[in-house]
């Protein structure tokens, strides 16, 4: 991969919010739209996309934005490029444009720009990579790579300050978030929570008739007697049980609440003790259980749920920012659809 790709890539990658799912509940049930207008498509083979807004307007010629999507095809492990469309694509690309085009116009009309030491170093640290037999910079293979990929020094020194404007943007946007509350901490730790149960399946389907139903609920009742009035539990499981867990007396390994069905993750730990039984059989998608309980285990460690709902609050809210900046920036996004191949209306 050339060097000029994997700056792209870097600026992509981490720059990217519009494809992010939103955490609150609210967020998900409302779909508005794109938050920006869809305007005349371009008919010129040389540009892909227009960019206008309040902030300016920004060309991406077609070479550009066609090294762009192999670049981003580039940065996919081999084993799952063919599984990419060229549409998923391009509409990440279009995306993270649109969302480069809103944060930095908004920072430069803050009055913030790169500092030109620290642009300088980077592109400096990137020429360094290319060196001859001897160990000297090799600009006439640099200035190639550039070239392979329609940049010039001064077009890779915008890109560069761009991605530094970006980052502090980004990072003072992460900063103003503040920590996730206590209670979400605890609330998550307690889900995240590993247990373990054993217990006893009668197998019986979603669509199986009534009749069937309730001569199956009617067995696991028996084994929940059978239980109670003293009969081993494991030898219960072994006789009795349709689950792969049956050789084992119905022990299931340690899980926490997700990998399980929620009716029975909510009836394991609704059990106070370890070796109680439930009380009723627990119906889920796959029939009657009766569940022990044979150990609460601990809540997931407080501190590295604390990191990960930082990072997700952090990511939220530098969508959010860019929602904000789409949303008020009065953009208008024009393609080319003979060269970009997504919806911008999808992008998001």
């Amino acid at each position: 991969m050339l060097l000029a790709g994997v700056l792209v890539i870097a600026l992509f990658t981490w720059a990217g919010c519009g494809n992010g799912s939103s955490s609150t509940d609210e967020a998900a049930e409302e779909d508005s739209g794109p938050a920006y207008t869809i305007g005349e498509e371009i008919s010129d083979t040389t540009i892909a996309v227009i960019l206008e807004s309040e902030y300016g307007t920004d060309t991406v010629q077609t070479s550009r934005f066609m090294s762009h999507t192999r670049m981003a095809t580039q940065s996919v492990p081999p084993q799952r490029r063919a599984m990419i469309s060229d549409s998923l694509v391009h509409s990440s690309v279009l995306d993270q444009l649109i969302t480069q085009h809103v944060v930095t116009g908004a920072a430069k009309a803050a009055g913030n720009s790169a500092d030109s030491a620290a642009v300088e170093q980077r592109f400096q640290s990137t020429m360094q990579r290319f060196t001859d037999e001897d160990g000297n910079v090799d600009e006439e293979a640099f200035d190639n790579a550039l070239a392979s990929d329609n940049l010039s020094r001064d077009r890779l020194r915008d890109m560069i300050a761009t991605q530094l404007v970006m980052q502090e943007q980004r990072q003072q946007i992460m900063e103003d978030a503040g920590p996730p509350s206590q209670d979400s901490i605890q609330a998550v730790s307690e889900r995240n929570r590993r247990f373990q149960a054993q217990h006893i399946l009668i197998q019986v389907s979603d669509t199986a008739a009534e009749a069937t139903v309730d001569s199956a609920r009617q067995v696991a009742e028996a084994l929940i007697d059978s239980v109670e009035s003293g009969v081993s539990f494991d030898s219960l499981a072994m006789r009795n049980s349709d689950g792969p867990s049956a050789s084992d007396g119905g022990r299931l390994p340690p899980a926490s609440r997700q990998r399980l069905a929620t009716p029975f993750a909510d009836a394991a730990l609704a059990l106070e003790d370890s070796t109680d039984v439930t009380e009723e059989p627990v119906r889920t998608q796959f029939g009657f259980h009766v569940i022990r309980l044979l150990d609460r285990g601990e809540p997931a460690d407080t501190s590295r749920v604390r990191q990960a709902l930082t990072q997700q609050k952090q990511r939220q809210a530098f969508q959010d920012e860019v929602e904000t900046l789409r949303a008020e920036s009065d953009l208008v996004v024009r393609i080319n659809p003979s060269v970009v191949k997504a919806d911008p209306a999808q992008s998001e």
